[in-house]
């Protein structure tokens, strides 16, 4: 099998999903597809006027997020532009799917091998039987892939067979698929190949139904498997816009742009993917944050702003409970805002919005008049009658106040006292 280049690939992907459907894929820093853990993978290949070009083994693989959405973008060179890979989530009524959508940004036309493969980002999977009709491929009996159309050329093999990458490369892949394709080491592994043209986009639909699924437990029906496209795909964009929507409610920090404030709505918005496990955050820590220690949680971040070993909820709400703590920090007696105030912020805007506390949901923003920073705030507190200490050492350390709402223009930060900026 193709194996992706040493170094290249870390055991570290993204989810995708969507709420309110239990279905989760993984897509891996190359776009290797995974539709449920442990299981097969869907790779994805170029065949351009050069040669054949693997996602998995390429120097030119860049990844990213559409608009800070689990919508995981790649993209590959291949001469004179780019094929384009996103892989985001659909709710269904059969636990969600995902799509996987290819577009050809180069000048020319190009071919698109979707590879069925028998291993993940951990490491190998079984795979025994393959079977192709019309839209539909199945995996193990279970339905795999779902086609907006047929595939104009295909090509299997088995452990004993070898690689099916050397029948695709070679230019031998044909039209009829081995039927029944079996192999009893579980090594099967089947390649699917479309044209297409320049600007045009090739989607295909994977069911997020794994063979026995968190959700379904002893005694009920086994889950259904679907057979048929959902009635209506939206595209990544349309699917990133409503991932924004979401994104407009619950605890918001609107920090300077910068890789930070990235990293912060990404997470923000994947972590509703696990709020069947965990979506609360931690309680504060000790102290908050310094500015290097911000830095070297981003520094370890992927370019989808996940955490390796893999994508979790913990890593999400970690990374969240670390920047809370750096603008509105708990103390026994109140509330610390801007304890971490970096260079780089001086004369930047932020918004911090309904971050719960122990004494209730604190929101302020932070303007500046010249180099003196005014700070405008609100505090819905639970108890009316306690009086809550409100102070921004970051930016004043003189200053202090117990009233639930207000504005003040605070003394201009000392230079020299300020950490470095995160980056």
């Amino acid at each position: 099998m193709v194996e992706p280049a040493p170094g290249l690939a870390e055991a570290r992907w993204t989810t995708v999903g969507s709420i309110g459907s239990p279905g989760r894929a993984i897509v891996d820093g190359r776009g290797l597809v995974t539709p449920w853990p442990g299981g097969w993978s869907l790779d994805w290949w170029i065949g351009a006027d050069d040669r054949w070009h693997m996602a998995a083994t390429e120097s030119g693989v860049r990844q990213r997020l559409v608009a800070h959405s689990p919508v995981v973008e790649t993209a590959m060179r291949v001469p004179s532009g780019d094929a384009v890979q996103r892989v985001y989530g659909v709710p269904s009524p059969d636990g969600g799917v995902a799509v996987v959508e290819i577009e050809n940004a180069s000048p020319i036309p190009f071919a698109v091998a979707l590879v069925v493969r028998p291993a993940n980002p951990t490491g190998p999977a079984r795979v025994e039987r393959i079977a192709w009709r019309d839209n539909a491929v199945t995996v193990d009996g279970r339905t795999a892939l779902l086609f907006m159309k047929p595939p104009a050329r295909v090509a299997a093999s088995t452990l004993d067979e070898g690689d099916v990458a050397e029948i695709v490369t070679s230019g031998a892949a044909g039209t009829q698929f081995p039927e029944p394709l079996r192999c009893k080491a579980g090594r099967a592994q089947a390649a699917f190949i479309f044209p297409l043209p320049h600007t045009a986009v090739l989607r295909v639909v994977m069911p997020l139904v794994s063979p026995r699924p968190r959700w379904w437990r002893r005694g009920r029906p086994r889950p259904a498997f679907p057979t048929a496209l959902p009635t209506a795909l939206p595209t990544a964009e349309a699917v990133a816009k409503g991932w924004a929507v979401h994104a407009r409610t619950g605890m918001r920090f609107d920090l300077p742009p910068g890789r930070l404030a990235d990293a912060v709505e990404a997470n923000r918005r994947f972590l509703p993917l696990f709020s069947d496990r965990s979506a609360e955050l931690p309680r504060p820590g000790p102290a908050p944050p310094s500015a290097a220690e911000l830095q070297a949680v981003l520094d370890a971040a992927g370019p989808t702003f996940t955490w390796p070993p893999g994508h979790n909820a913990q890593a999400a709400a970690r990374f969240l409970a670390v920047v809370r703590d750096a603008v509105v920090f708990e103390r026994t007696d109140g509330l610390d805002l801007c304890s971490t105030v970096a260079d780089g912020w001086a004369g930047q805007a932020i918004e911090v919005h309904d971050v719960p506390t122990a004494f209730g949901s604190m929101s302020f923003a932070l303007r500046w008049h010249g180099d003196r920073p005014a700070l405008l705030w609100e505090l819905e507190r639970r108890d009316a009658d306690q009086a809550v200490v409100l102070r921004a050492p970051g930016l004043d350390p003189s200053w202090s106040t117990t009233e639930a709402r207000g504005e003040a223009l605070l003394a201009p930060p000392v230079a020299s006292q300020r950490p470095a900026s995160p980056r």
